[in-house]
């Protein structure tokens, strides 16, 4: 039977008093706490992704016959720019990162069975992990103080040459910066110099595995409940765009 414009009118309006009530509960709003920590995770990844990239290609970069070589460490050119670059949006996207994702934590498992498991998490894997407070450390350093020393290390052999960034360890414990004792200790128990791909390649494990554990804990949890929601959420904007699609046709014909 054809609707009346009041009729349809009327539907729309529950229509829209549906999808809002869905949009302001609280299974919405968890849902979009966790679409926001995965924009952050995935600026954390693609800062990894690119600092990898820059060190790969660090050797072909300074080859280059534009490049300058400097006899003085202080003068920078792009390719020394981009490292330094990289490592700063690294290390920030990182505590970036570790505070959206305790921000998360607060908001939405507050009380909840859950925060014990994610707190005994933390406690266990991250918060006395000595490369984890280093990393924290490293960030206030770059933001705070200055950039570290970074140079190179170049190894030839007959079937490859190899060059390695590396951080120099006296002029980290040199400065007069309070590093904290656990990441003091860090520095001291490292060798001389500290490879750069491997400090970032061990860190970004380190908090890429505890974010594949903590969303697969929340999938479990929320997965059902999601799905049903956001199928019932498109049901009805499609149902809505129909209603409004015929209602504008229908005004369109009283018109002409």
């Amino acid at each position: 039977m054809k609707q009346t414009h009041l009729e349809m009118q009327k539907e729309i309006q529950r229509i829209e008093k549906e999808i809002r009530k869905i949009e302001i509960s609280e299974h919405m709003q968890a849902y979009r706490h966790i679409q926001q920590l995965s924009l952050t995770n995935y600026a954390f990844r693609e800062s990894y992704k690119e600092m990898m990239n820059c060190l790969d290609n660090y050797l072909d970069a300074v080859l280059d016959e534009n490049y300058k070589h400097q006899i003085f460490w202080f003068h920078y050119q792009t390719p020394e720019k981009e490292v330094y670059r990289l490592f700063l949006n690294f290390v920030s996207s990182a505590k970036t990162l570790v505070d959206h994702t305790r921000r998360m934590k607060d908001t939405l498992y507050r009380g909840c069975s859950f925060e014990v498991k994610y707190q005994e998490k933390i406690e266990g894997e991250l918060a006395s992990n000595p490369l984890n407070l280093f990393v924290n450390r490293l960030r206030n350093f770059m933001v705070h103080y200055r950039f570290p020393y970074i140079s190179w290390q170049l190894k030839a052999s007959p079937t490859e040459t190899r060059m390695r960034l590396i951080i120099s360890k006296p002029d980290l414990i040199g400065a007069s910066f309070d590093w904290g004792k656990g990441a003091k200790a860090y520095i001291e128990a490292q060798e001389d110099p500290i490879f750069m791909d491997s400090l970032i390649e061990k860190y970004y494990l380190l908090i890429d595995n505890f974010h594949l554990w903590l969303s697969g804990c929340q999938k479990e949890m929320h997965q059902s409940e999601y799905s049903w929601m956001l199928d019932e959420l498109q049901s009805l904007y499609q149902e809505l765009g129909r209603l409004k699609h015929l209602q504008a046709l229908r005004s369109r014909k009283q018109i002409f």
